[in-house]
């Protein structure tokens, strides 16, 4: 291999490493065949006969230029203003589950935000983290409903989701108190790394 072959490819090893996303793949094979696989618009493949002084920019910016769209796939966008209008959208379209990951900001924190059905309405709700004001403290998070059985539920209307907090006891999960019908707050939205 020449010295400018090495080059190119040890800055293309460090610039996929030091990605932020480091999902796609690196091959390189005994033919000097280097093939990156991920998302299909960061896919490609080049040979060590394809490397010459000339042409090593233009690659080099074709790996920057693939580098953007992975980490542009990854940009956390607004899905919904609020909780409401994101679980309208979700109960139109239960496939976007699968498709995007969400999140949203609560109790000082952007956290992961799952979506599921169960004989009829939609919850949401996010990851747990640590609630209580006093000790002992313990496991919950935060989860809002529409459209299911709740007797609370009956005093929102069609704008609006009944928040609750959950809470991880030695009994099971249990919904506790929370904040009523509220549009709730803003979801985001990102398209998976993995499906």
């Amino acid at each position: 291999m020449t010295n400018i072959f090495k080059i190119a490819i040890a800055f293309l090893v460090l610039t996929i490493a030091t990605s932020a996303i480091a999902q796609p793949a690196m091959k390189i094979d005994p033919d000097g065949n280097v093939a990156i696989t991920g998302d299909a618009s960061v896919t490609g493949t080049f040979t060590a006969k394809n490397v010459q002084a000339d042409n090593l920019n233009a690659i080099l910016a074709d790996i920057k230029a693939q580098n953007a769209l992975i980490l542009e796939s990854q940009t956390w966008v607004l899905f919904a203003p609020n909780m409401r209008d994101a679980m309208n959208k979700v109960l139109a379209d239960n496939s976007l589950t699968n498709t995007y990951e969400f999140l949203t900001n609560r109790n000082v924190g952007a956290r992961g935000l799952h979506f599921s059905d169960w004989n009829g309405g939609l919850r949401a709700m996010t990851d747990p983290f640590l609630i209580g004001d006093t000790q002992p403290f313990s496991l919950g998070g935060a989860a809002w409903l529409v459209g299911t059985n709740d007797p609370d539920q009956g005093t929102c209307n069609d704008t609006q989701v009944l928040h609750r907090y959950y809470q991880s006891k030695s009994t099971g999960i249990q919904t506790i108190w929370g904040n009523g019908c509220r549009p709730g707050p803003a979801v985001y939205a990102r398209k998976r790394l993995f499906q």
